[in-house]
């Protein structure tokens, strides 16, 4: 996460005298079937995966859907977000808090 903060707010500090903009979204646990095989803690690693997660992140809570990655990113797009350089947009429901 460090690296991809540092990214977008080095590329978006050289460009943003330009109209070029440049964000990240930073992706929470999604509804995929691995995730969801994961969470089960039947995915292959699934088990270590979950203790070191569980420390990190609230786990309880639940994962977005790949719709809301892809809103986030239609907002940095639009001229909604034409303002907003060099952030990193947390999609998580809250995980990350």
């Amino acid at each position: 996460m460090l690296i991809l903060n540092a990214f977008a707010k080095n590329v978006a500090i050289r460009l943003c005298e330009t109209n070029i903009r440049c964000n990240a979204i930073a992706p929470g646990a999604t509804e995929t079937p691995a995730a969801e095989k994961w969470a089960e803690g039947t995915q292959p690693g699934g088990d270590t995966m979950l203790k070191y997660a569980e420390k990190y992140a609230n786990i309880s809570l639940p994962m977005t859907k790949p719709i809301d990655q892809a809103y986030a990113c239609l907002y940095l797009a639009s001229d909604m977000g034409r303002c907003v350089k060099g952030q990193v947009l947390q999609v998580c429901n809250g995980a990350f808090l």
